[in-house]
């Protein structure tokens, strides 16, 4: 069983452009409600069965939420509990200390890389190419 989510780096990447460039950013649980405090950010949730990640920035504040990137495929580790839209969790694009997660998503798509992974139990995210093994006979 897989406890690692996959997306498709090139429209994870177009999300993560969007929190950044976007008017404003609404709030995920692990943040403040203010809104003026909130920061640009993945939003990652379950949907009708499947893991979803998506811009939390908006263009006005009349417009509806942006379109979702969908998990390549449904998240298959019992133990993992991901929160519906409302609750969703934030992956924080821009870090005071940290390494910028923004940076990592730009550096893996000019090189190529297909696939942004997340591990829901910890919220770490990397960028990469999935490794298909095959069986020994």
């Amino acid at each position: 069983m897989s406890r690692f989510l996959y997306f498709d780096l090139p429209a994870v990447a177009a999300h993560a452009q969007h929190a950044v460039l976007c008017d404003w950013t609404m709030h995920t649980r692990r943040w403040a409600t203010d809104i003026q405090t909130a920061e640009p950010a993945l939003r990652l949730f379950r949907f009708r069965g499947m893991a979803w990640l998506t811009s939390n920035g908006g263009d006005s504040l009349y417009d509806p939420m942006p379109s979702m990137a969908p998990a390549r495929k449904s998240l298959t580790a019992p133990g993992v509990h991901l929160p519906d839209r409302a609750n969703a969790w934030g992956l924080p694009l821009l870090h005071d200390s940290a390494p910028q997660l923004i940076d990592l998503i730009r550096a893996g798509h000019t090189d190529g890389a297909p696939v942004f992974v997340v591990d829901p139990n910890t919220l770490t995210a990397g960028v990469g190419r999935r490794r298909h093994l095959r069986a020994r006979t």
